[in-house]
């Protein structure tokens, strides 16, 4: 298993047991994506980072089209990576 899924399966674990009243209430995905953030930035280590909601490329902004024809954007809701670095060695997650 590599360390990142484990660190995840370790922050899911967290935000159940730490936050069930989040599920409990239905709160929605930005709510849930900020708490299991929290969790997995708990839980990373090393030059890794966890960033919500990251546009960056590097340092270059960047943005994916998850459409082309009606030009939606999408962004990943976490990453773990090492910021302001480029390629996908420096990307985990």
């Amino acid at each position: 298993m590599t360390a990142a899924l484990s660190w995840l399966k370790q922050a899911l674990r967290d935000l159940y047991e730490q936050d069930r009243q989040l599920f409990d209430l239905g709160v929605g995905e930005n709510s849930l994506c900020f708490r299991l953030g929290h969790h997995l930035a708990n839980r990373v280590d090393g030059p890794w980072d966890v960033d919500a909601e990251y546009d960056r490329e590097g340092t270059a902004a960047r943005r994916k089209t998850r459409n082309p024809a009606d030009g939606t954007h999408m962004r990943p809701d976490l990453v773990i990576h090492r910021r302001g670095r480029g390629g996908r060695t420096n990307n985990l997650l």
